[in-house]
């Protein structure tokens, strides 16, 4: 397979060029800089894409990892309205989103394959509400080609957190906040593990419209605070924090969109993965 990884250099993506190229496919990598290309490395406007000189190969799988965290939905839409377009150039077989569990409605009892992504963007917190956009402008998108989306939990490489945002409110003296109960789930994935699951998506020979990629062994945010975070760790009373947002709302002191994405931190969704695990034959529990 000739594949493009667009956002090669995030977190998530870094060492993914190296795993598809031992498995003997072709590999371009693309971010944002200056014009140019330096092996198979190419940089460039990614809001004109088929404008770039360096991206002139044929590609059959688009691997996209790119969101522009500071920038808005719109930004974001026309990113991705340019990303369609060059696929279409390409004459691509399958544009594969990286996309994220957090997409996913924080009062849904079961997230699996099946489950609806989250219809109101603005219950979200922003990370989350850019990448609930994305995937509906994709999903309604009418392409000449098979778009499937990977939910990853949070990616881990096992040498700590690159980031504490959404799971600890970090305060001096070494305080730290759970942005969550104790039963609140975060199901992780490690990136090695992640990249051998793209690796079968790549390989597997019909797609699938949801790859879901996460352990089941019931992770939680306090677990992983808990092995990680350095300072003293405070929990606050999931009921108080609850009752005052929702008095808050009613009194009009706090907009309903931010009392839903207080009330989100502690969704207690069951997170089940197993579909996607047998049918690329990865195990996400290890």
């Amino acid at each position: 397979m000739k594949v493009l990884i667009c956002g090669h250099r995030s977190f998530a993506a870094t060492g993914l060029s190296d795993v598809l190229r031992g498995r003997g496919h072709e590999v371009d990598c693309f971010s944002r800089g200056a014009m140019k290309r330096e092996g198979n490395v190419v940089t460039g406007d990614v809001f004109a894409m088929r404008d770039n000189p360096f991206l002139t190969d044929r590609y059959d799988i688009v691997i996209n990892f790119i969101l522009i965290k500071d920038q808005d939905v719109a930004v974001n839409l026309n990113y991705i309205q340019e990303l369609l377009a060059f696929c279409v150039q390409k004459k691509i077989k399958r544009l594969v989103q990286i996309s994220s569990i957090s997409v996913y409605p924080n009062d849904a009892v079961l997230v699996d394959e099946e489950t609806v992504i989250e219809s109101r963007e603005n219950f979200k917190g922003p990370y989350a509400a850019l990448k609930v956009a994305v995937d509906h402008f994709l999903l309604d998108a009418h392409a000449p080609f098979d778009i499937s989306f990977v939910r990853p939990g949070y990616i881990v490489d096992g040498k700590g957190l690159r980031s504490f945002a959404g799971i600890v409110l970090k305060l001096p003296l070494g305080i730290g906040i759970l942005m969550g109960s104790k039963q609140t789930p975060l199901p992780l994935l490690e990136r090695q593990t992640f990249h051998a699951a793209l690796a079968a998506v790549v390989e597997a020979q019909d797609s699938v419209p949801v790859y879901l990629m996460f352990s089941n062994k019931g992770e939680t945010k306090y677990g992983l605070a808990k092995l990680f975070f350095p300072g003293r760790l405070i929990i606050v009373p999931e009921r108080l924090v609850k009752g005052l947002a929702n008095i808050a709302a009613r009194l009009c002191l706090l907009s309903r969109t931010r009392q839903q994405q207080i009330v989100g931190l502690f969704k207690t969704s069951r997170f089940d993965s197993h579909r996607t695990a047998n049918l690329l034959k990865v195990d996400f529990d290890l």
